[in-house]
């Protein structure tokens, strides 16, 4: 997924949502951001996290994070354990960041 953000973001919580009783493994989950010439470098990631509904990945993954402003985001996440045809999200609960050096 590409977006580019109007303005930096800390991200304060995000947010596993899954069925019920449903539990799997992020291998690893990654967000970077990528330049105009296409180099990417990686400003949030973790791996190996169990996960059910309501787990905070930032919290696992030792967060927040921040996300610059007016560049592109890259998301890449690999998953293992998981029903087939499982249904999951993630909720990203976000504020303005506060960070000078992210403005």
């Amino acid at each position: 997924m590409w977006n580019s953000l109007p303005q930096a973001l800390r991200v304060e919580r995000a947010i596993i949502k899954l069925p019920e009783g449903v539990t799997g493994v992020v291998k690893s989950l990654e967000i970077s951001k990528v330049d105009d010439e296409g180099n990417k470098t990686v400003i949030y990631g973790c791996s190996n996290l169990k996960v059910k509904n309501g787990t905070d990945l930032n919290v696992s993954c030792g967060g927040p994070s921040y996300l610059p402003s007016n560049q592109s985001l890259q998301y890449n996440a690999t998953i293992a354990d998981f029903k087939r045809g499982t249904k999951f999200a993630i909720t990203l609960v976000a504020s303005q960041s506060k960070q000078l050096d992210l403005q």
